[in-house]
């Protein structure tokens, strides 16, 4: 297990950068242009990185 210490104003940054990379994701597993096989990878990594 990997530990960090963040101040709050840290925590906020780091809070905005996950939701954004998880927006990311979500706007990605929507384009038609993206091959089935490589959406199916992206839904495996999301769910395995934002599952609780």
């Amino acid at each position: 297990m990997i530990g960090m210490l963040l101040n709050q104003k840290e925590l906020k940054e780091m809070e905005y950068l996950i939701k954004r990379e998880m927006d990311e994701i979500l706007f990605d597993l929507k384009d038609d242009r993206i091959d089935h096989i490589v959406k199916r990878a992206m839904e495996e990594r999301y769910k395995i990185l934002f599952s609780p």
